[in-house]
């Protein structure tokens, strides 16, 4: 790996007289490269991401909209209103058709939240287009990357899936872009602090997650009495204790499932992360198992991409043995976050750690 001092970056596109750039600017923060001793610190804005994909929608309405038409056609052959609202539903085609208008109403709902985002991420991808082929004219390649980074995230939130030319793109400045470790930060309008020393150790770090509170039980309460209604307006032609019998025992399974993650949480056998320098650990508890299972990362050797944008900041690993992509949630709030950057730039030697086998 490259260990020496990095040549000064290439001037990004907030330094830049491109127009291009400058539209850029007018929409998101201008990507940028932090370097850390061995450590390419990649700061990629975020915007914020549609409620779904463009396939997702197509796929959904391929499969609502044939299935409401048959439903209509099925109340239509009864002689039964087309609009089981405003009155009791006696049959079951009206309760099916009634919850099909209900999934189509929420359906359409997604559907125009995310229309407007899918436009602004084209818009955006279009522009990151622009500064892509600039940037590899101009042999600039970490400028490129970095705008390649945040076109396939823009596309890949419209559609899931990259286009042929990202791939070609990654081929070209797969050979010209130094030999860093790089950590992958996205953002939405400010880039995180990141250590002032990453020469300068610190104790080892617990995150643990919240515990539950006892209020956090009684959200089972409604979503139980929907399951009921639910379930008991379908099968309200037949018999009733069978409905009641199916919801009895469907309850008792959530109630048990949370009543063992509720006293795990309580005995203090939650799941938690353990950070050091250079190294994170997961430690995760079973439901019949005194030990903990301990998962130990080299923080040193993998690529780590740390995505600040969702409710829950997410910890991704790349490069691990096997090729393998380990994702992690962690926990809410500012302690998690210095506690990656702090452990993943650290230079000083990692010290011992009880029960540490290192997945290399």
């Amino acid at each position: 790996m490259h260990q020496g001092t990095p040549p000064p970056p290439e001037p990004l596109p907030s330094q830049s007289g491109n127009p291009a750039d400058q539209r850029n600017d007018n929409d998101l923060p201008a990507p940028s490269i932090t370097y850390l001793g061995p450590v390419a610190v990649w700061g990629i804005p975020k915007p914020r991401g549609p409620r779904m994909s463009v396939r997702t929608a197509a796929i959904g309405w391929l499969l609502l909209a044939p299935v409401l038409l048959a439903t209509l056609l099925w109340v239509h052959t009864e002689s039964r209103t087309l609009w089981p609202f405003g009155r009791r539903a006696t049959h079951m085609s009206e309760v099916v058709l009634r919850y099909e208008l209900i999934a189509a109403v929420c359906w359409c709902y997604l559907t125009g939240m995310s229309l407007p985002i899918w436009l602004r991420h084209r818009r955006l991808a279009r522009q990151d287009v622009w500064a892509i082929d600039a940037a590899i004219r101009a042999e600039q390649w970490e400028r490129a990357g970095l705008f390649l980074h945040r076109y396939c995230l823009l596309v890949s939130g419209i559609w899931r899936k990259l286009p042929a030319r990202a791939a070609v793109w990654d081929a070209v400045l797969r050979n010209h872009l130094p030999r860093h470790r790089r950590l992958y930060v996205y953002y939405r309008q400010r880039p995180p602090t990141l250590p002032p020393d990453p020469m300068a150790g610190f104790t080892i770090t617990v995150i643990r997650p919240p515990r539950p509170s006892p209020w956090s039980a009684a959200g089972l309460v409604p979503v139980a009495l929907l399951l009921y209604l639910l379930l008991v307006d379908v099968v309200r032609h037949r018999d009733l204790h069978q409905a009641f019998l199916f919801n009895t025992v469907l309850l008792a399974i959530v109630l048990v499932s949370y009543t063992a993650y509720f006293a795990m949480a309580l005995l203090g056998r939650s799941s938690f992360y353990r950070f050091a320098p250079g190294i994170m650990q997961y430690v995760r508890y079973r439901a019949l198992r005194r030990r903990p299972t301990i998962e130990s990362y080299d923080l040193r050797r993998l690529h780590l991409v740390l995505d600040l944008c969702s409710p829950w900041p997410g910890l991704t690993l790349l490069n691990t043995p096997r090729y393998r992509r380990e994702v992690y949630c962690l926990p809410r709030g500012p302690e998690a976050v210095e506690a990656v950057f702090r452990a993943a730039l650290s230079t000083v030697p990692s010290p011992p750690l009880p029960e540490d086998q290192l997945v290399d």
